[in-house]
């Protein structure tokens, strides 16, 4: 009703994760902001985000996981495909395979709790890759600061980089050698309860690299 009178929709909250979260809440507010009366915007762990989307806490997400997929009655658009990355310290001259370089330093694992985490996880399973539990984190700039000290290696996404682009000169950035994958970023929200916004907040295009 409000969008047939061409009046704002009274409030939002949306859901992204940290590293979506520094990327997109100011294009989203700058091209959007005046649709809405009362913005919320939230970052953290996606898995608990969903859980507050389907409590009805929460009315759209920007998210990278697949999980809400089969709920009925919700809509979801395509945004851009994040592909995945290894990331060494910057002096890392040595082998770039996973199963050689998993030999001479430890994984450091993005947390389980997590979208971003339980995706990597499935993909090094796929490959036979059994990586011992060493170092687990739970946030973007954890990550990539042990690698960058030197610490261990890790899998990460490009836009992962792109929203921490100044621990970039700490960091060789090499593509997965085999098993190459990626996770979709989509806009979810309930069907038909905002309208056309879902469908067009982010005609974005990342460059992280």
């Amino acid at each position: 009703m409000r969008e047939g009178a061409q009046q704002p929709i009274d409030q939002l909250t949306v859901g992204m994760s940290e590293s979506l979260a520094n990327l997109l809440t100011a294009p989203l507010l700058r091209r959007h902001g005046m649709r809405v009366g009362s913005w919320r915007v939230r970052s953290g762990i996606s898995l608990r985000q969903q859980q507050e989307f389907l409590a009805r806490r929460c009315d759209m997400l920007v998210t990278g996981s697949n999980t809400l997929e089969k709920h009925p009655g919700i809509e979801h658009h395509d945004v851009i495909d994040d592909p995945f990355v290894m990331i060494f310290p910057a002096d890392h001259n040595g082998s770039i395979d996973p199963a050689d370089v998993a030999e001479r330093m430890p994984f450091v694992r993005y947390s389980l709790d997590t979208g971003m985490g339980q995706r990597i996880e499935s993909q090094l399973t796929r490959m036979k890759l059994r990586l011992p539990n060493v170092i687990e984190v739970e946030i973007i700039h954890q990550q990539l600061t042990t690698v960058g000290m030197g610490i261990g290696w890790s899998i990460t996404s490009l836009l992962c980089l792109a929203a921490l682009p100044q621990l970039m000169p700490q960091l060789r950035v090499e593509p997965l050698p085999r098993g190459r994958f990626a996770r979709r970023i989509q806009v979810v929200a309930r069907m038909g309860e905002l309208g056309d916004l879902p469908a067009r907040p982010l005609r974005w295009r990342a460059k992280p690299c």
